[in-house]
């Protein structure tokens, strides 16, 4: 459940929350419980948006790409940053799969984003190789 509102009336409605479930089950089991209501952070929420679509890329590129074998993310620093892990070692052969990589990943994410209907928001795609050097740090906006 949200409270969607301002910050007093968010504590206002999370008092009566806490104060009505107290209430009800002093009444029923003669108990004193504490209840704490909590405020989910906008990172927590797109977070929690976004893990079928984190889950799908990292599945997805595993599958298509056997090089592939980590995986990351980070709403901080903006923008949200999505991170494959290859086993890939230097060199131009590298930067050409890196580029496919990135490609498909973008693809998986653009798919399951529509698929889910969740938020736009502006993100990249790095890929790195065995010895974290990065690779294909594009960014991507998210056109609606």
């Amino acid at each position: 459940m949200g409270i969607e509102g301002t910050e007093p009336h968010y504590k206002e409605v999370k008092n009566q929350i806490e104060k009505h479930v107290h209430d009800v089950i002093y009444a029923k089991k003669h108990e004193k419980f504490e209840v704490e209501v909590k405020r989910e952070s906008e990172d927590e929420i797109k977070g929690q948006n976004w893990q079928p679509i984190f889950t799908a890329v990292m599945e997805e590129t595993h599958k298509k790409f056997k090089e592939t074998n980590g995986f990351a993310y980070s709403f901080h620093p903006k923008p949200l940053e999505i991170i494959l892990k290859t086993s890939l070692s230097k060199g131009e052969e590298t930067k050409e799969q890196a580029k496919r990589i990135e490609e498909y990943a973008r693809q998986v994410v653009e798919i399951k984003r529509k698929e889910l209907s969740v938020e736009a928001i502006p993100y990249k795609i790095i890929i790195r190789d065995k010895d974290f050097i990065r690779y294909c740090m594009r960014s991507f906006t998210i056109k609606i």
